[in-house]
Parts: structure tokens; sequence; C-alpha cells
């Protein structure tokens, strides 16, 4: 029995001995015994990089400034305009006021919203029947030029216009590309070319007239006269503005996009106005002459065909203005958005523009009629509270450009009906005293 057991005794010590070794290098491996080097650094996490934004300032396609913004930082908001420019307010890229100093948390772009800097305070600068500033030389081609057209002649004060344009054109480049100075060389340029169709004007009116300087001399009655019929004419024309800037505010709340449709079409708007003007101007020429000679009843006429034909010119200028919207708009802008929003407002002023044109018509023919300032009233009730009040009631409850736009027809209509009303009113008293003179003679 002790020789079989001493048999397994070789076997048993090498069992032993492994499983000895084994625990030893287990031991090894999870406590090695200290040496004389350098423990090795604890492996710690890379610290995580702070984000940084891209925020640019830009004036349409033009980039003003560039900044690079922590996570969590502020702009500086100090993007400088170009000269002659003023910032009316920050916009995002969906034409939304924005506010260039609040934090950001991602790539952000500001689109500057920008006016003109005009100088209000120049002599030769007034509002036009858009409520902008225009240069005009004073007491010269206007005034003159109402004065031959009253005398019958059109064509002079014409031709001396677009010979005052082309200079225009022709100085603007020399100012601006040949002795380099941008904006005030367009200003001078747009004066010295009104002084020299101002002279033109004075020259055709004095030697036409067979008159010198010297002849010439100051008359309080005509003077009278002058003021009762001018000073409400100009401020009828003025009074355009009030009723403007509040629709203008309204569309500004729309975004840049609008903004921006909206100036186009007013552009175009521009064109269509001409005709309106040309035969407003007519019928107060040709009504005032008739009255002069006494010939009342001329009026009739007069009224009728200015009605006529500020229909026809306007019709004419318009159609293929709205039928080829797209390309006439696309001399402005290229946006989407923006075509869309000028094509809201052409759709809806555009379109009605003859209606504008009978307003301004019959507005004409009771200013030749000496009814001046009641010319004024009707236009400044009928086209400027109208608007004020239906911004402030109907659009405020709506809220849709549409809603806004057609506030022009419908005032349009309004006024040229209380014109007309107006016209067969006051036309009694002078029809009636021609007829019983006429019954007298007879």
């Amino acid at each position: 029995m002790k020789l079989k057991i001493f048999r397994f005794a070789p076997l048993a010590a090498v069992l032993l001995a492994a499983v000895f070794l084994h625990g030893c290098g287990y031991r090894a491996e999870a406590a090695p015994l200290a040496s004389n080097a350098p423990a090795a650094a604890e492996t710690t996490p890379a610290p995580t990089e702070t984000p940084v934004f891209t925020v640019e300032y830009r004036l349409g396609d033009d980039v003003l400034k560039t900044e690079s913004i922590p996570f969590d930082g502020s702009p500086a908001a100090d993007a400088a305009l170009p000269e002659g420019l003023y910032l009316v307010a920050w916009t995002d890229e969906t034409g939304r006021r924005a506010d260039p100093a609040a934090p950001v948390e991602t790539d952000t772009v500001y689109y500057a919203l920008a006016r003109p800097v005009l100088n209000t305070g120049a002599a030769f600068l007034f509002p036009d029947e858009y409520g902008l500033l225009r240069p005009e030389s004073a007491m010269t081609h206007a005034e003159c030029s109402a004065a031959l057209r009253a005398l019958g002649n059109t064509r002079q004060p014409l031709i001396y216009l677009a010979i005052a344009g082309v200079l225009n054109v022709i100085m603007n480049l020399f100012f601006v590309i040949v002795v380099g100075i941008d904006v005030a060389g367009v200003a001078i340029a747009t004066v010295l070319s009104q002084c020299v169709s101002g002279f033109l004007t004075v020259r055709c009116l004095l030697t036409s007239q067979e008159l010198h300087v010297k002849e010439l001399h100051f008359s309080g009655h005509i003077f009278k006269k002058m003021m009762n019929i001018g000073i409400p004419a100009g401020i009828q024309g003025s009074l355009f503005s009030i009723s403007n800037f509040i629709i203008q505010a309204s569309v500004n709340s729309f975004g840049a996009a609008v903004i921006a449709g909206n100036s186009a079409c007013v552009s175009v708007e521009g064109l269509l106005y001409c005709p309106s003007d040309a035969v407003m101007q007519a019928a107060t020429t040709a009504v005032s002459q008739n009255v002069g000679a006494q010939e009342y009843e001329r009026s009739r006429s007069v009224a009728r065909w200015s009605m006529v034909l500020v229909v026809v010119l306007t019709g004419i200028l318009t159609v293929p203005a709205v039928v080829f919207r797209r390309q006439v708009l696309g001399l402005y802008t290229s946006s989407g958005a923006e075509l869309e929003a000028a094509f809201t407002r052409m759709m809806i002023v555009c379109l009605t523009y003859s209606l504008d044109g009978t307003m301004a018509a019959m507005s004409g023919v009771n200013r030749g009629l000496g009814y001046s300032m009641l010319s004024a009233a009707v236009t400044f009730v009928g086209a400027c509270v109208f608007r004020i009040i239906w911004v402030y009631t109907v659009f405020a409850s709506v809220g849709t450009l549409e809603s806004l736009y057609v506030s022009y027809p419908i005032s349009w209509i309004l006024s040229t009906a209380a014109h007309i009303v107006c016209y067969y009113i006051i036309r009694k008293k002078p029809f009636k005293a021609t007829l019983e003179a006429k019954t007298a003679a007879a």
C-alpha cells in the first residue's frame, strides 16, 4: 500500500509546484514589486474646447464686419455703415428685427436696414408726392414752367427739362468717375443741371413776352392771388407724405424682403404717376384760362376729357407694367421673396392707378376754378385721413399686406367722388352768372 502511495507522490509534487507558481505569477501581475522607476501618471480626459461662432454684419451682399464670438458671448454690434447712410435696425436672414447685442449660439448673419442721410436744411430740397426729398432750382424752372404752361407753351419746358436730364447724367459720370467725388459729385451735378434748366426757362419766358428784368416789379394783389392758390396746392402735395409715412411704418413690420419689394414697386409707380401729374396741370391751366375769359361752361369739357385722357394714358403704361411685371421688377431685385412682395403691391395699387389719375384730374379742375383750398381739404380727408384711419382699424385687425394696400384704391375712389360733388356745387354760381350775362346781351 505504501508503494502505491509513493508511486503517485511525484505527480502530486508536480501539481503542487504548478499551483504555487501560478499563484505567484498572479500576485506579481496584480501587485508588482516596487521599483526605482517613476510611477506612470494617471491618464485624464482632454479638456473640451469652447465653441466659437462667426457673426457677420452685412449691408445687402456687402460684408461690413466679421466677428468670432465664444459660446454665450455677445457681439460688439458696432459695424459702421458707409458714409451717407444711417442705421434703422438690424434684421436676421428672414427679415425680422434682431438684437445683435444678444448672445449667439450658432453662426449668425445680421443685415443692416439703412436709409440715406438727407440734408433737410438745404433750401433746394423739398418733399415730392412720395414724401421723398428731391432737389429743385428754387424760383426758376418750376415756377417759370408753370407760367409758360399758363400761356399755352408746354413744349419749351419739356425740352429744357430733357436737356437738364441729359446734362445731369453726363455730369454725374464726370464728377464720379473723372473727378472721384461720389455722393457730393452727384449732388453737384443735380443742382447744376437744374440751374441750367431754370436759366433756359427764365430766358424763354422773358423773350417770349418781350419782358425785361428792369420792368419786373412786385404786385401785392397778384401775390395774394398766387398765395391763395399756391399754398393750398403745396399743402395738398405734402399731405400724401403724412399717410405714406404711416403706411411705410406698417410695411416695415413685415421685414426686409417686403420693404425691398415695396420700394421696387414704388419706383414703378413713379412712372405711372407722370400722366396723372401732367393731366392735372393741364386741367388747371385750361380751366383757369377759361375762367379768365369768363367761359365757365368750357370747364365741363375740360373735366370730362381730363378724366378720359388720364384713364387712357395711365392704362397705356399700367397694362405693360403689370403683364411684364417679372421683367420690370427684375431690374430692381432678383430675390424671390422680394419679387413676391412687389407683385402683391403691383396687382393692387398699380393695377388701379387710373383711379389716382381721376382724383388728380378733378382736383386740378377745381383748383383751376379758384377753389384750391377746397381741393386740398378734399385730398387731405380722402387720401390721408382715411388711410390713417384704415391702418389703425382694418389693417390692425386683419394684419395682411393686401389689407394695407387696398386702402389706396378705396381712398382714390372716395376722393374722386368728393371732388366731382364739389365741382357740381361750386360751378353753379359762375355758370349762372355767365348764363344771365349772355341772356341780357341777347
